[in-house]
């Protein structure tokens, strides 16, 4: 097993990536909104099934993303928690 300090040394290099997925995840969700934006305005005054779906399945993957934050924040801080008990 490894020593207390490479443990910890290997979660703070975990969070290190973590945060790094996590810019990555906030980046995702800009660009979602972004083409959420872009379909609305595209498509104004549609009030066809299929836009509307489309537009329903970008609040959906925005939300789903933030989701996924969320548990990442909590993966952290779990990793963190164990670490601070070592």
């Amino acid at each position: 097993m490894a020593g207390v300090d490479d443990v910890r040394d290997g979660i703070a290099r975990a969070k290190v990536k973590a945060e790094e997925a996590l810019t990555a995840i906030q980046q995702a969700g800009l660009a979602l909104d972004e083409a959420q934006s872009m379909l609305v305005e595209a498509t104004q005054g549609s009030g066809q099934d299929e836009i509307l779906q489309s537009r329903n399945m970008l609040v959906d993957a925005t939300q789903n993303l933030q989701l996924v934050q969320g548990t990442v924040r909590n993966s952290i801080s779990s990793a963190e928690g164990y670490a601070g008990r070592l």
